[in-house]
């Protein structure tokens, strides 16, 4: 439950960030929130993924949940970048963050689901 809470409260943050136009909080809070799930899974055991046991741990889904805030997070930077990118590049990184934040709440969604004693 915390885990999912504390993705779905950064992954609102930091798009919230974003569509303010607060690059640079947006830009942290998405790495820090980051760090702390890749390296809390990380030190757990948890894998970006191998060829025999492909996100079976919930470490290893903690760990993807760190990557995927984390690339909110730069993508949030990219956005934010002086001078500015041309309009493709800036509507990729909108598309990339909005995918990569959904993605982190999702897992942390499937995660605490899968934890959670069923009914």
């Amino acid at each position: 439950m915390l885990e999912f809470v504390i993705s779905l409260v950064g992954a609102a943050a930091t798009m919230a960030l974003l569509g303010l136009k607060f690059y640079a909080a947006a830009l942290t809070i998405g790495i820090l929130v980051g760090v702390w799930f890749f390296l809390r899974g990380a030190m757990r055991g948890g894998r970006l993924g191998n060829i025999h046991a492909v996100g079976r741990s919930v470490d290893d889904f903690s760990t993807r949940i760190g990557v995927c805030h984390a690339a909110t997070g730069v993508a949030a930077g990219a956005i934010g970048h002086v001078p500015a990118y041309p309009i493709p590049f800036v509507a990729f990184y909108w598309l990339s963050a909005v995918l990569a934040s959904t993605l982190a709440v999702f897992f942390s969604y499937r995660t605490w689901r899968a934890q959670s004693p069923s009914t």
